[in-house]
């Protein structure tokens, strides 16, 4: 089924809301450099209840369009495009576009300054594609957005790094004739939608690696070059997921939470859970920082 890796929660969509990143503020420019090293000018996780441009614009950046709830139609180039969960956008400075998520959305969007990196971009043209990386993006997204709000150093310094891992993700758009076979590439993505659906599983490199065909270490480099981090890095951040999903939308106890994500030990988690989040599963719980992300 179609986007069928995807897990989030379902969001009560009612009043319009943005969480953002913008070029105009120091210190996010502090907190998410990489992206600004590459011209971001904008980031938003934005929901709507009721949204459509006015009328059809032409495009002064590179945009892409990440939709995570609802449904959006792109007018582009006088060609009506129809976008699910889970799906991709792009267009360029030459494209003309007409956005309308009218029924109601949850999307993100970044918004590139003309820059030399994505110049080749130009000659691929608008295109909308499933996304295998979504939940990803949004986690990394959302938590770089968080660090703004805490400002405290350690969670500044895992931004960066979060930064950094957007970047990797947001260059694998670039057309690049050294890319790995689009076999290899396309058991990755389904590697990739397994972990997303059970990350609490064993997952073992050596095995990850015999999935794919190829010696642990080229899987690593793969993982590397594709998300800019390890695979068991990756496991870990997917099992973070789903334990904040965990730790905001239900009662039970972290204890049970740590056992069900594959942790035996309670003190390992809460200690990888504070060293990734910047926050113990507690102090998480307590914050309701995200409480509304999981609104069934």
């Amino acid at each position: 089924m179609k986007n069928s890796f995807l897990h989030f929660p379902k969001k009560k969509i009612v009043n319009p809301v943005n969480e953002t990143l913008c070029w105009d503020y120091v210190y996010d420019q502090e907190v998410a450099a990489p992206l600004f090293d590459i011209g971001l000018h904008i980031a938003n996780i934005t929901e709507r209840p009721n949204f459509a441009n006015k009328a059809t614009f032409k495009s002064d950046s590179n945009m892409f369009i990440l939709l995570l709830q609802g449904s959006m139609k792109i007018v582009a180039d006088n060609i009506e495009h129809q976008m699910s969960v889970g799906d991709l956008a792009y267009y360029s400075p030459h494209n003309t576009i007409f956005q309308d998520a009218s029924g109601g959305a949850w999307w993100i969007y970044l918004k590139f300054f003309e820059v030399d990196i994505w110049k080749p971009m130009h000659k691929r043209g608008f295109y909308i594609k499933e996304y295998e990386s979504t939940e990803l993006l949004y986690l990394l997204l959302k938590r770089i957005i968080a660090a703004k709000k805490t400002r405290s150093i350690e969670d500044i310094t895992h931004a960066k790094e979060d930064a950094s891992t957007v970047v990797t993700l947001l260059k694998r758009e670039l057309p690049s004739p050294s890319r790995p076979s689009d076999r290899r590439l396309s058991l990755l993505k389904e590697l990739i939608a397994e972990i997303a659906a059970e990350p609490q599983a064993k997952w073992r490199t050596d095995v990850m690696a015999a999935q794919l065909n190829v010696s642990v270490r080229q899987l690593t480099r793969l993982f590397q070059k594709e998300y800019g981090m390890g695979p068991i890095e990756l496991v870990i951040k997917y099992r973070l997921m789903k334990a904040s999903e965990l730790l905001t939308k239900t009662n039970r106890t972290i204890e049970s939470i740590a056992y069900e994500l594959n942790y035996v030990s309670f003190h390992t988690f809460s200690a990888l859970f504070k060293k990734h989040i910047g926050l113990s599963p507690s102090e998480y719980r307590r914050s309701g920082v995200v409480t509304e992300e999981f609104i069934v």
